[in-house]
């Protein structure tokens, strides 16, 4: 028997956050707890929801979705076929804190059936992961000091991102300091697919791993143009939302980045990631601002992506859980939870 608590979180960051549609210095995320009562009293799991604005979802619905989701739930209901019938039947319940829920509950049954959850979920466990670290957009002039000050050269690749202003003379700094991969993350700031690719053809001395989502999602006949023709890999982020990866995404993409707040679950996501592997898309695990809470389930789907973009708490002041470890760029837990 479990209930289920939501507790919102104040999670300041050490850097100010600026990417091509906004900038913040604050993030605020909210924790679920799904709570055992009777022979289960004790058992506690946990879930994390980092909404998102860019996707219609705001603190006031996630909230007012948890009631919605309070009222209904039935206490008794203790397996997973239970749960996922119910969040079926549930509309209008945002992505992360469908995510949030379904990662609360797993934990919670997890703990109850003596399984780790690598194991409940069938998956190979993985110990550590070699993670990119995120550059915001900042002036061209404080790109190499923030490089060397933060050593960030521990980090096999570096993604930095940016609008549609001053692109080359960003990623010349970036390169001037740090010689391993970069990759690079437009966020939708190219309106124009021309435009966008002199801008890419600008970059080919650079080692360049792939570029993230350079147009708006919407921008679907462009981005069947433009990917033969991309001197590197396309990988899509907006364009990645909880619906499944098809044909359509292949035409358009070398590659996706599949983040759990986005995909509305963990099942879903293992889905999503099966199915762009099935397609021959490469795939990486990303991440929103979060704390190692969230990260922390994105590295049980380790074994099914092949990058991995999950530097979300370290971009915190200080991380609330410190479940993962940060050596030398990778990402290291010494147990399961």
């Amino acid at each position: 028997m479990a209930y289920f608590e939501l507790e919102k979180i104040s999670l300041p960051l050490n850097l100010t956050w600026k990417i091509a549609r906004n900038s913040s210095t604050e993030k605020n995320n909210f924790v679920v707890r799904a709570k055992g009562n009777g022979n289960m009293k004790g058992l506690v799991g946990m879930g994390e929801v980092a909404f998102n604005v860019r996707y219609g979802e705001s603190a006031a619905l996630t909230e007012e979705a948890f009631k919605r989701f309070q009222q209904e739930w039935n206490p008794e209901w203790h397996t997973m076929e239970e749960f996922q019938d119910y969040m079926a039947e549930m509309s209008n319940i945002p992505a992360s804190l469908r995510f949030g829920l379904e990662a609360a509950f797993i934990h919670f049954l997890s703990q109850f059936i003596g399984k780790d959850i690598p194991t409940f979920l069938r998956l190979k466990k993985i110990n550590a992961i070699s993670t990119s670290f995120s550059l915001p957009i900042m002036p061209v002039e404080e790109i190499a000091d923030f490089v060397t000050s933060r050593k960030l050269t521990r980090f096999a690749s570096l993604k930095i991102k940016i609008d549609n202003q001053n692109v080359f003379e960003r990623v010349a700094a970036l390169s001037a300091v740090y010689n391993g991969w970069i990759r690079v993350d437009a966020n939708e700031a190219f309106s124009d697919a021309n435009e966008f690719l002199k801008v890419a053809e600008s970059l080919k001395p650079f080692r360049i791993q792939f570029i993230e989502q350079p147009l708006p999602a919407d921008h679907f006949e462009d981005y069947k143009r433009i990917k033969g023709k991309s001197p590197f890999p396309l990988f899509a982020d907006e364009s990645i939302t909880d619906k499944e990866i098809i044909s359509f995404h292949k035409d358009r993409f070398h590659g996706v980045n599949i983040k759990l707040m986005k995909s509305g679950g963990i099942f879903k996501a293992m889905g999503q990631l099966k199915a762009a592997r099935s397609l021959g898309l490469k795939t990486m695990l990303g991440c929103m601002v979060e704390t190692s809470l969230g990260i922390s389930w994105a590295m049980h789907l380790a074994s099914l992506a092949d990058f991995y973009d999950l530097d979300g708490h370290l971009l915190l002041a200080a991380d609330p859980f410190n479940l993962i470890q940060e050596d030398e760029g990778k990402l290291i837990w010494p147990e399961y939870h």
